[in-house]
C-alpha cells in the first residue's frame, strides 16, 4: 500500500521501527538465555574433566562422575521437595 500523506508515512515507519525493536530485545533475550546456558555446560565439562585427571592422578580408578550425577539428583530431589 503506497502512502503519499507524510504523516501517515511516518506513522508507517514508527510502527515498522516500534516492531523492528521488539524483535531485536526478543532475539537478544533468546541470545542471551543460550549463552548462559552454553556457559553453565562448559564450566560443568571442565570441573569434570578437572576431576577426572585429579583421580587418575590419585590413581582412582573409580568413576566419580558417577557419584556426582547422584549427588546432583539427590540436591535436585531436596529442592523440589522444599517447593511443595
Amino acid at each position: 500500500m503506497e502512502c503519499y500523506d507524510p504523516i501517515e508515512r511516518l506513522r508507517a515507519v514508527t510502527v515498522f521501527i516500534s516492531n523492528e525493536i521488539e524483535l531485536i530485545a526478543v532475539e537478544r533475550d533468546i541470545e542471551k538465555k543460550v549463552r548462559e546456558a552454553i556457559g553453565e555446560r562448559q564450566k560443568e565439562f571442565y570441573l569434570r574433566e578437572q576431576l577426572r585427571t585429579i583421580n587418575e592422578e590419585l590413581g582412582n580408578d573409580m568413576d566419580i562422575s558417577d557419584e556426582v550425577d547422584e549427588w546432583q539428583q539427590k540436591a535436585e530431589n531436596i529442592k523440589i521437595v522444599r517447593k511443595s
